[in-house]
């Protein structure tokens, strides 16, 4: 085993007689980690069904509508092309860190030109005899034209820029898998906010239904107190007045949803990148909710959720990072040489009769840096520790979401079956309320009971659908599930 990387294993074993796989991260030196966590052989929530991510889930909701703008969001929502970007940088920096371990070629073209005086030297008293002056002193130019090619390469013997270079393409993954997340994520928000825009649609012909409904009775009884129909035990005012309380909170209830349509459409928008203006077509109604995922474990969410392979190149990355430090500590050794000509007149640089050359190697080998290498190599494993249990976190959490989005499946079906049992009962009641009113056997405040009921009933159906929808889409981003294959 290769100890410079993080390594996954999977290994069987028997734990209080239940079948387990423990996921389990190597350390540089190659010993077992804390990264090791037991994995169950199947959910605790629907352990039968076993669900697996999706690639296409969008399309599981048969909303052509909904495919279409989370396509639109995943090719212009402005916080993935800043994840974009950042893939740009890291892509640069892992050419930059490989660049280290190839030779480093450079030209140089030097000129020079000195002067020289000759002072004080034998014969120069000769001259000033024969000049007559004193004090003459002689001096001569020098030119000289350098053009060379020179090459640096240092030698990677103990590895250390290939720990630098394969950390920084580590984080290159990691970052590759940030954005896929945000992508899941994005497309996630996006159908969210689809099933509320649909709801909240559903819940205003509610709104206007209800607020037909009571004018309806509204009109039944102010017409009884208007021919003075007086029953046994009954105020007609009294009973007009509850009438028309019920529909002001109608008017007030149907100028609530319509104020929620407008904001959800502008926060569809700008996931798509466009401007808020509320102007996107709403969905008539809420689609039925999907059956399940097909069959999946939870040892495979390891290797499916792009926030957890993130946290396991951060590993990845630390762990080379220590490596690289370690490596430091070592000498270091360098070719050097130069090719080129040196010559006195320009018009000779490329003449082959002027050619120098230098070729050299050093080893340098860190002596007194005030500890500095070393404290570098704790740093550095300290790096490790904390990835390593961020990377455990991460896993939990990821376990947990799925379970908590299968327990809460379970909950809203039975939660929505209930409550459509409740509406049929209201239904029920209303009718039998508004007969026997009509026949002047009931009193209006049953009728107004039954009728309110009925409407809460429906409301909360239509809510309770709106739920299990958005729960199934959290189980997708739960299991990793992509969207259009990624």
């Amino acid at each position: 085993m290769n100890s410079s990387r993080v390594t996954v294993r999977w290994c069987l074993g028997a734990l209080a007689g239940v079948l387990v796989l423990s996921g389990c991260v190597t350390t540089p030196d190659g010993e077992p980690s804390l990264a090791c966590l037991p994995v169950p052989e199947g959910w605790a929530e629907y352990a039968a069904s076993k669900p697996v991510a999706d690639a296409n889930w969008v399309r599981s909701f048969g909303e052509p509508t909904l495919e279409e703008l989370v396509s639109i969001a995943l090719e212009e929502n402005r916080d993935l092309g800043r994840l974009a970007a950042r893939i740009q940088s890291a892509e640069a920096e892992v050419v930059i860190a490989g660049a280290a371990a190839r030779p480093q070629v450079s030209g140089n073209f030097n000129t020079n030109r000195n002067q020289s005086n000759f002072i004080g030297l034998p014969g120069t008293n000769l001259f000033e005899g024969l000049t007559g002056q004193e004090g003459v002193v002689f001096s001569s130019l020098f030119n000289q034209f350098d053009l060379t090619l020179n090459l640096r390469w240092e030698l990677d013997i103990w590895g250390r820029v290939r720990a630098g270079q394969a950390a920084t393409l580590a984080q290159l993954h990691a970052s590759r898998s940030d954005y896929e997340a945000a992508r899941l994520s994005l497309a996630g928000q996006t159908a969210r906010t689809w099933f509320q825009l649909a709801a909240a649609s559903e819940q205003i012909r509610l709104a206007k239904e209800a607020l037909q409904v009571f004018q309806e009775t509204e009109r039944a009884v102010e017409s009884d107190f208007r021919e003075g129909i007086n029953r046994p035990g009954r105020d007609a005012g009294s009973e007009l007045s509850l009438a028309r309380v019920d529909v002001a909170n109608a008017r007030v209830a149907l100028a609530a949803r319509d104020t929620e349509l407008p904001r959800l459409r502008r926060r569809i928008e700008v996931l798509m990148g466009q401007y808020p203006q509320g102007a996107l077509a709403a969905a008539s109604r809420l689609p039925e909710v999907p059956s399940l995922p097909a069959a999946g474990i939870p040892a495979e969410l390891l290797d499916r959720r792009p926030d957890l392979l993130a946290a396991e190149r951060r590993l990845a990355a630390a762990d080379n990072r220590v490596m690289e430090a370690k490596r430091s500590l070592l000498p270091a050794i360098s070719l050097t040489s130069s090719y080129g000509t040196s010559s006195p007149e320009l018009s000779e640089i490329l003449n082959g009769n002027f050619v120098v050359w230098n070729l050299a190697s050093n080893l340098t080998q860190p002596l007194l840096d005030g500890r500095r290498l070393r404290q570098t190599v704790k740093a550095r494993q300290a790096d490790v520790d904390f990835a390593i249990a961020e990377y455990e976190q991460a896993v939990l959490n990821a376990f947990q979401e799925v379970e908590d989005a299968l327990s809460r499946e379970r909950f809203l079906a039975e939660q929505q079956r209930a409550t459509a049992e409740a509406v049929r009962l209201a239904e029920e009641a209303m009718r039998r309320t508004r007969s026997a009113y009509a026949e002047g056997l009931g009193d209006v405040v049953s009728v107004l009971n039954a009728q309110q009921r009925l409407i809460n009933g429906r409301s909360s159906l239509i809510d309770i659908r709106r739920q299990r929808l958005e729960n199934r889409v959290d189980l997708h981003l739960a299991l990793g599930g992509g969207f259009g294959g990624t």
